[in-house]
Formats: C-alpha cells, sequence, structure tokens
C-alpha cells in the first residue's frame, strides 16, 4: 500500500518545479549535509548540491532533476550539463567543495528510453575510465523505495496514520481539526522525516482540490521546523527560500483570482472558493485571509499591498469572519491583525464584534473548541443533540480571547482593550496561553521583551498592562531578522503563546486609520449589572473583588 502510493506520489508532479521541496526533505532524510538549492541561469548543470558519504569517503554530491522518462535526445542535452559539472572551473556556489571527489547523480520521476540506457551506461564508464568523478542514477525505482523507506519510519511501523489521512482527503470528509491533529505528532518526530509526511499529505490535498486545507498542514510543519530550531544551540533553515516560495505559491492566486472577480459577485465567488454554505465558511475564510497575511509579513517587498487591502476590507465587512468556531483561529486572527496595521486596514469594528462572540459563545452556550478538536456546530451536522448532550463539557479557557486582547492592544484601543477583560473576567473566561520555554531572539526587540499577563484581567480591566520578562535567547531566527518573524509568531501563537511587543514588528512609519475611536462597552450587561455599559459613559467598572479566573491552557 505504500509504495503504491509513494508511486503515485512521484508520478504526478505536474511541474519539475514541484518536486524540488519534496526531493530537498529526501537529502535531509538521507543524512546529506550542506544542501543548497542552485536552480537557475547560474546552476552550472546543478540542480542541488549536498555533501554525503558514498563509502568510506565524504563526497561532493550534484544533482540534475528531470520530470518523466529521458530518451537518447533528451540525453545528449543532460550530457551538455553532467560535462559542465566535471570540468566547469567557474565558481558556482560558496557551498560547494571542490576537494572532495566529485558525484553527479541524475533523478529521474520517470525512466530511461531507448538508447538512452545504452548511452548513460557508455557516460558512467567514461567517467570512471578518466577518473573526473562519478556518475549515478536516481530513476523512478530508486525514488520510490528511498521515500517509502523513510515514510515508514516516519510513521513509526504505523503507515496507516499517513494513510487514513489520504483516504479521508480523497473519500471528501477530511476537516482541519483532523490535520491539526495530525500536524501535532510530528512535533515528537524527526525533522526530516516529517518533511516528508508534509511533501506527500499536501501533494494529495492539492491534487483533490482541498488548498485551504493544505494550507492547515502548511501551518503545522512549519511550527515543527520553528520549534526544531528552538530546541537547538546553533540553526539555519536551509530549506528558507523553499518555504517562502511555498508561501506565495499559496497566498498570491487567491489575491489575483479575487481581483478578477466582480465586485458584486465576490461575496458568493467566495464562498464557492471555501466549498462551505455561507453560514459556514467563516473559518476557512479566515485561513484564506492568513495565508495573504503571511505573505505579506514574509516579504514585505511584495507589491500585492492594494491587492490585500482591498481583500481584507471585503471579508472583515462579512459577517461570517466575525465567528470564528474554534480556539484554532486565535493565531489566524492575529496574523491578520498585524498584516492589517501593515496595509491601512482598519480592524476595530471587526474586533468588536469578535469580543461579543467570544462572551456569547461561553455566556449562553459551551464556549469554542479546542485546537485540537471538532467545534460543537460541525459535530452537530452528523450527530443528534441528544446525542451530544450528556458528552460535552462547558470550556472555561479561550486562547482567541487572548488573541483578541493582544489585538485590541497592537491597534491601540485601550478602552475597548480594558472593557472586553472586564467582560471576559465577569463571565469567567480564562484568557491562557502557555510559555516555550526558550524564546526566539526576535520576540526581544533591543535585547528585551514581554509577555502580556492574560491570567490577570482584573488588573489590565482596571487599565494597567502587567508583564513578565520574555527571558533572553542569543539566537535570531535567520541573518535577516525580521523575515521570519511573521510565520514563528504566528504559528508559535497557534501553540498558545505570544510577545507583547508585537507592534515593533508591525510596519513603520505606522499606518494612519482613519474614523473615531472605539471606546465603550460591547453592549451586555455585565452579571448584577443594573445597566448596559453604554449607560456608564463606556468606562470600564472597577473589577469585583474575588479570585477571578485562572490561566487556562
Amino acid at each position: 500500500m505504500l509504495d503504491k502510493v509513494v508511486a503515485e506520489f512521484v508520478d504526478g508532479f505536474r511541474r519539475e518545479e514541484d518536486f524540488y521541496a519534496p526531493f530537498n526533505a529526501l537529502l535531509h532524510a538521507e543524512g546529506f549535509q550542506a544542501i543548497h538549492y542552485l536552480h537557475g541561469p547560474h546552476e552550472q548543470g546543478r540542480d542541488f548540491i549536498a555533501q554525503g558519504q558514498r563509502g568510506r569517503s565524504r563526497s561532493q554530491f550534484s544533482f540534475q532533476l528531470k520530470k518523466g522518462d529521458i530518451g537518447q535526445a533528451d540525453w545528449r542535452s543532460f550530457q551538455g550539463q553532467c560535462e559542465q559539472v566535471f570540468y566547469s572551473q567557474e565558481a558556482v556556489h560558496i557551498g560547494l567543495n571542490e576537494e572532495l571527489p566529485n558525484v553527479m547523480v541524475l533523478v529521474l520521476t520517470g525512466h530511461l528510453k531507448g538508447g538512452a540506457q545504452g548511452a548513460t551506461q557508455q557516460y558512467r564508464k567514461f567517467v570512471e575510465r578518466r577518473k573526473i568523478g562519478t556518475f549515478l542514477l536516481w530513476d523512478r525505482n530508486e525514488l520510490i523505495a528511498l521515500f517509502s523507506k523513510h515514510l515508514a519510519v516516519s510513521s513509526n511501523a504505523r503507515w496507516e496514520v499517513l494513510g487514513n489521512l489520504i483516504e479521508q482527503s480523497r473519500g471528501g470528509f477530511l476537516s482541519l481539526a483532523r490535520l491539526e491533529a495530525f500536524s501535532q505528532r510530528w512535533l515528537g518526530m524527526d525533522t526530516s522525516q516529517a518533511n516528508l509526511e508534509y511533501y506527500l499529505a499536501r501533494e494529495f490535498l492539492v491534487r483533490d482540490g482541498l488548498t485551504l486545507h493544505a494550507f492547515q498542514l502548511f501551518l503545522g510543519w512549519i511550527r515543527k521546523l520553528v520549534y526544531e530550531g528552538a530546541s537547538r544551540e546553533s540553526f539555519s533553515l536551509e530549506m528558507e527560500e523553499l518555504v517562502r516560495a511555498e508561501m506565495g505559491w499559496y497566498a498570491r492566486p487567491i489575491l489575483d483570482w479575487f481581483e478578477s472577480v466582480s465586485p458584486e459577485m465576490r461575496k458568493h465567488a467566495l464562498v464557492d472558493y471555501t466549498l462551505m454554505e455561507i453560514a459556514n465558511c467563516g473559518s476557512r475564510l479566515l485561513l484564506m485571509m492568513e495565508m495573504v497575511a503571511l505573505d505579506l509579513l514574509m516579504n514585505p517587498e511584495s507589491r500585492q499591498g492594494p491587492q490585500a487591502h482591498r481583500f481584507f476590507e471585503h471579508c472583515l465587512s462579512l459577517g461570517t469572519v466575525q465567528k470564528p468556531l474554534s480556539d484554532q483561529y486565535a493565531g489566524s486572527v492575529l496574523a491578520i491583525a498585524l498584516a492589517s496595521l501593515r496595509l491601512g486596514v482598519d480592524t476595530r469594528g471587526w474586533l468588536k464584534s469578535m469580543v461579543k462572540w467570544v462572551g456569547d459563545c461561553y455566556e449562553q452556550g459551551w464556549g469554542l473548541a479546542a485546537v485540537e478538536e471538532e467545534p460543537l456546530e460541525e459535530m452537530m451536522r452528523v450527530l443528534a443533540p441528544s446525542t451530544l448532550k450528556g458528552t460535552l463539557k462547558k470550556r472555561t479557557s479561550s486562547l482567541l480571547a487572548s488573541a483578541v486582547l493582544e489585538c485590541l492592544q497592537l491597534t491601540e484601543c485601550d478602552d475597548l482593550l480594558r472593557d472586553s477583560a472586564l467582560d471576559f473576567w465577569d463571565l469567567k473566561i480564562a484568557a491562557g496561553h502557555l510559555h516555550p520555554d526558550k524564546w526566539p531572539q526576535e520576540m526581544l526587540r533591543d535585547g528585551r521583551g514581554t509577555v502580556l499577563r492574560l491570567d490577570n484581567l482584573q488588573a489590565l480591566g482596571e487599565g494597567l498592562k502587567p508583564s513578565l520578562p520574555a527571558g533572553e535567547h542569543e539566537r535570531p531566527f535567520d541573518r535577516e531578522g525580521r523575515s521570519w518573524v511573521a510565520v514563528a509568531l504566528m504559528l508559535l501563537l497557534r501553540d498558545r503563546w505570544w510577545s507583547y511587543s508585537h507592534r515593533r514588528l508591525a510596519a513603520e512609519p505606522r499606518p494612519t486609520i482613519s474614523g473615531p475611536s472605539d471606546g465603550g462597552h460591547i453592549g451586555r450587561p455585565k452579571a448584577g449589572s443594573k445597566k448596559p455599559a453604554a449607560a456608564r459613559g463606556g468606562r470600564a467598572k472597577k473589577p469585583r473583588s474575588g479570585a477571578g479566573p485562572a490561566e487556562g491552557s
């Protein structure tokens, strides 16, 4: 079963470029080091270079990737690229060690056909006689064997985990919560093996038309990379450019598609894009906005800012994005708020509506679903309410409440921040998050960082902003400084922690947002109140005595 699925994976690439990232992951799994992606006008016959063991000696490998089968005519063209590898004196890359034995590998997702088989064997002998290096072939069969070997290990002899995910994708009943639970396994898995699982699962999701599901999986994968880096003394993300390109691959087509739709048809077009009816498409719209937000924050030179501005304004005007069904979208909310700051999009009305939504969920219902749980609204589609009633337990903690409070702080809506904190306090909502053992350097601008203490909503409601020292960490995520901040931020956020110092990471200078200040209470009478907040002039009342909710997990 595994070999059959991997064969379908290898055979199904539409473009040669689509195979680059999975192949990079395969090289890591095989134990290669100093891996660099060189494809381009100056590659000199090399798509990838890497150093690895061949027998007892360390060698310099050069890989040239080709999609599909190769005949004799194609081989003649490729032979010229081999000559560049063996004879060119031009400096190609600082990572190329010319002192090591030279190994050239032709990588095919297909097979050699016709006269190409004999020509390849003759060329291998020619290279050996001239003692200029070694020539190897990895064809479709070799690739299937290599991928299968590492995927079987990564599943800990439980291939069913990945296999069942693919079956659910093809059956059309794969949920976003299921993908979150699947990707959480990677936190305890070897990174190179997790990478292979990601690329195989991602490819099948995309082929099945589940782009938003693939993006959800992408978020879990980046989380794994960030946590892997945080556990090391020194770290460089060698897949950086491939990850950046993949983020753009998800986000930019959305904006191009949105611009192609006439304004009067955009609402219905967005519903069709999410594959959901209008009443239930909000969570998937948040994922679409998160794709665009992260691409903008990671790539500040992007020219799609005006398109993103129109896209954000339109989506935020839809009531459905004001009602996330799960705490899983806490990270989405903050990523959108950060990008909106950069774009100058006013998010205050959206955040105000979300405060009311969170309050209503905990005052009138069971609360919001946890990150890895199916939302109640989704479960009720297939199960009768009477069936669920005896098994459900009302939740008291909310990551989304934490994210909304952080966003209000980012947008400097201090009055609404205080009143929202008091609302959550009165409803005994624990706006909680966990803190990691180590903090990325990017969270510590100017050598100092802080974390908003959401376990004390009483003090926050009084206008105080108590904080904890974030600790110290000596290593940035990459040498450019800010380029991985947005991704690290959002994904570590997704694991229930975030920094008080986000405002420094937004666009500078701050954009001007027109409109009245959003002060005042959100409109829900507090427990025990005789008058609504509006009658009290929008000022935060003094909190009641007694202990508030403990910090949630």
